[in-house]
């Protein structure tokens, strides 16, 4: 994902999508979590050069967020 790869994206995706939606409607509700998802991953996507290995990325996505 760092380099941009789309597999490694994808794979992330299809990995924490589920756990991710569920925690955002318990949060903020089924009509809108789909939106809230779609955002988290894009600020994924701005913010992964501050990933560091060896961190998860399941601890990493909830508390990095993008300017």
């Amino acid at each position: 994902m760092i380099k941009g790869n789309d597999t490694a994206f994808r794979v992330a995706i299809s990995q924490y999508q589920v756990s991710i939606l569920y925690l955002a409607s318990s949060l903020v509700g089924q009509k809108i979590a789909d939106e809230v998802v779609q955002e988290a991953w894009f600020s994924t996507l701005k913010a992964i050069n501050k990933f560091e290995k060896p961190s998860s990325l399941k601890i990493w996505l909830p508390e990095n967020e993008a300017p």
